[in-house]
């Protein structure tokens, strides 16, 4: 995803502007852009739906996830401590005799995320996605 600041002569943020979507419909914000954009005003988290009000249009993305612990076992989010005690003592009670993680890169059952996992609507994305080296929105 590609996006410009694009500020006024008074120095605030006037709008921001979409160049691209980038290659695919999944897409990570990390928690520091959406709080900043948040307080801006351009980003609205709202009922598991990220809008991002942009221009030539507002892009809609469904949360899969926020940031946070999750569980590889069930996919619950846990509770977050910087230790990762309660995520240990969940796989531990709800999947003894587990025979392993589901996830190799995360051996001990449970993952860190910092960032919003979401999903952009398929024909947004479309509209809107990267194109290749070259290539001109609108031509064949």
């Amino acid at each position: 995803m590609l996006m410009k600041r694009i500020y006024g002569s008074d120095g605030k943020l006037d709008y921001v502007e979409l160049r691209h979507t980038g290659t695919g419909e999944a897409q990570n914000f990390s928690r520091k852009l959406v709080e900043a954009g948040t307080a801006e005003g351009w980003i609205l988290f709202e009922g598991g739906k990220l809008t991002l009000k942009v221009k030539p249009e507002a892009l809609v993305y469904t949360v899969k996830r926020t940031p946070g612990y999750y569980c590889l076992h069930c996919n619950e989010k846990l509770v977050s401590d910087v230790l990762g005690t309660e995520a240990r003592a969940h796989v531990a009670a709800k999947h003894a005799g587990a025979s392993a993680s589901p996830d190799k890169a995360w051996p001990m059952g449970y993952l860190v995320t910092h960032a919003y996992e979401c999903t952009l609507d398929p024909k947004q994305h479309e509209k809107f996605k990267a194109l290749p080296m070259g290539a001109k929105r609108g031509s064949k």
